[in-house]
């Protein structure tokens, strides 16, 4: 009877320590820190001044943002709930170019990249008055969002016109 006592314990304290060991592996919420990067670079215009025939550069400071998902940077399908949007900004410099460096993987994902509308007193023709002349109307420019495909250590050139 003692024996069966004894093996009855320790096959207890044995089961104890199997289902203790036994933990489920949490799935992280975000990718680990990245240290590969992908460049997205590129030139913006806009008609700033209707009475002639060419784009200019958007104005300096004008925001371009781009965004991507959590999903994008890891090898494995996350929950719904743990998906997360990460946006990039970046501005203008004075000829119109932006580039911006994002977190990327060797495997290819696309990011989204939008330009901020702006507001801006674009020159037109004055046909009221003799001779014609010219004069500024408040403009909003958009423009609409381009998809880029991004993989780590390149450099995408995706030049934006606002309308």
């Amino acid at each position: 009877m003692k024996k069966f006592i004894v093996i009855s314990i320790l096959l207890g304290f044995g089961l104890m320590i199997t289902l203790n060991s036994c933990k489920k592996k949490e799935e992280e919420t975000t990718p680990a820190t990245l240290t590969s990067t992908a460049t997205i670079k590129g030139k913006v215009w806009a008609v700033l001044d209707a009475t002639n025939a060419t784009e200019e550069y958007a104005p300096s400071g004008t925001k371009i943002i781009v965004t991507i998902t959590t999903q994008d940077l890891v090898d494995y399908t996350l929950d719904a709930e743990k998906i997360k949007t990460l946006s990039y900004e970046t501005t203008l410099d004075g000829s119109g170019n932006y580039s911006i460096s994002i977190p990327a993987t060797s495997k290819i994902f696309t990011a989204k990249v939008n330009g901020v509308d702006f507001e801006y007193e674009q020159t037109v023709w004055d046909y009221t008055t003799t001779p014609t002349s010219t004069k500024k109307e408040r403009k909003v420019y958009t423009v609409g969002q381009s998809i880029v495909n991004i993989q780590a250590g390149t450099v995408q050139i995706n030049d934006l016109g606002y309308n």
